[in-house]
Formats: C-alpha cells, structure tokens, sequence
C-alpha cells in the first residue's frame, strides 16, 4: 500500500494545529480544533491530525 500526505496521520501534541496546505496548494491558513481526541481532517486539502 502505498503512502502519501494526505492519507498518512500528524499526531500533534498540542490541541489546535494549523494547516494551509502544500507548497502547490493554495487553501487559507486555517486552524483546527483536536481538542476532541478523534481524527480531524482538513476541509480544504483532507491532511488528517490527531492529538497525541
């Protein structure tokens, strides 16, 4: 199986993570909410973070 960014999990220590896409991407910095402990998804480029 292969593997990419958007398909691979960041785990982040931290409960807010901010995400603005790649360097070909031009989605707007945006900042997501992992206070709830699940698997949050970007809604503009799909990048998937979780709290550790």
């Amino acid at each position: 199986m292969e593997s990419n960014e958007f398909t691979d999990i960041k785990y982040i220590r931290d409960s807010k993570v901010s995400c603005s896409g790649n360097h070909w991407s031009a989605h707007p910095l945006i900042y997501l909410d992992l206070s709830s402990e699940e698997i949050v998804s970007c809604p503009y480029c799909g990048q998937r973070f979780k709290r550790k």
